[in-house]
């Protein structure tokens, strides 16, 4: 637990909070593994999974305005350069 904190805390020192997309995670993941979250167990819980994804765009609306960190370059294009291709994959799943 307290290599966990150790970890938050060097995420902090570098930014990362300024950065909500990378390669590794970000709104584009965080969609992906919507099923993965909810149970399917009723008519219930299906109705509201589709009712989710109809506000997928409005969930990237609200992400296209500049993080902090691409405000003070510390959100870098190298990592940047890799999430259209795995969004790509996720798609294809």
């Amino acid at each position: 637990m307290f290599a966990c904190f150790q970890q938050r805390i060097a995420d902090f020192d570098l930014k990362e909070y300024a950065m909500p997309v990378n390669q590794q995670g970000g709104i584009h993941t965080g969609l992906a593994d919507l099923p993965l979250s909810v149970p399917f167990d009723s008519v219930k819980h299906y109705e509201d999974y589709i009712a989710r994804l109809h506000q997928v765009p409005r969930v990237f609306n609200n992400h296209r305005s500049p993080s902090p960190g691409m405000k003070d370059s510390s959100c870098r294009a190298f990592l940047l350069e890799k999430v259209p291709v795995q969004c790509q994959g996720i798609i294809v799943c």
